[in-house]
């Protein structure tokens, strides 16, 4: 069966620059936060709907640069309706889901069912 993986991008120049603003902002306040409760500092980086704090993945590939063991788990809309983002596909060591129709949106996917 061939995956039918989806990389996310922005559909317009709207979503695109909204994004990179929101960014912006957001880098202000994570970078006190990040240092106040050392979010660089543990082994296992655990990342729910593949997404970073920042649309342009700065976390997670600042965090792959540190040989971090980085984790995504998967939910229907993540993969079905965003898609997935390729900074973060390059340096994911695992990828999860409880969705067992997700298989087929990734291509490298593993199913862990919920009890």
């Amino acid at each position: 069966t061939q995956k039918s993986s989806i990389e996310f991008k922005p559909k317009n120049k709207i979503e695109k620059y909204f994004f990179a603003l929101r960014d912006a902002f957001r880098a202000l306040e994570f970078k006190k936060i990040s240092k106040q409760y050392q979010l660089n500092h543990f082994d296992v980086y655990h990342f729910h709907g593949g997404v970073d704090f920042f649309r342009d993945c700065r976390w997670i590939k600042q965090l792959a640069h540190l040989n971090k063991f980085i984790i995504c788990n998967y939910h229907g809309p993540d993969l079905r309706v965003r898609g997935y983002f390729k900074a973060v596909e390059q340096v994911s060591m695992l990828n999860i889901t409880n969705e067992f129709d997700l298989m087929a949106l990734h291509k490298n996917l593993y199913y862990v069912p919920m009890p």
